[in-house]
């Protein structure tokens, strides 16, 4: 089902099965400032599920509310000033190819 498939991490290191009580994607900052509210009112923990996978699954968050982030990817850069501003939904590929353009890697 679709919150069985949403709670997943992509990183397969390890085993782990989160349980999270609930999953929000969200794709505006207000979104996930409404989840965080959301889950402190309740009591629950909040955790961000960026890009996908996190690299040790932190993303899990079992028993709190998941953020997933991947729909956050904006990417702004300053060449000249060699800075980029990005959206934590982009993975490290994703921000690698976005970037290479720029010279900034």
């Amino acid at each position: 089902n679709g919150y069985n498939s949403a709670k997943q991490c992509v990183n397969q290191r390890y085993n782990i099965q989160p349980t999270p009580v609930a999953v929000v994607r969200v794709a505006t900052d207000s979104e996930v400032q409404a989840a965080v509210r959301c889950a402190a009112t309740f009591g629950s923990q909040a955790c961000a599920k960026n890009g996908a996978h996190g690299y040790d699954n932190e993303a899990g968050c079992d028993g709190g509310v998941q953020i997933d982030t991947q729909d956050l990817q904006s990417l702004s850069v300053d060449a000249d000033a060699k800075t980029t501003k990005f959206g934590t939904g982009l993975t490290l590929g994703q921000l690698y190819y976005r970037l290479n353009p720029y010279g900034l890697l």
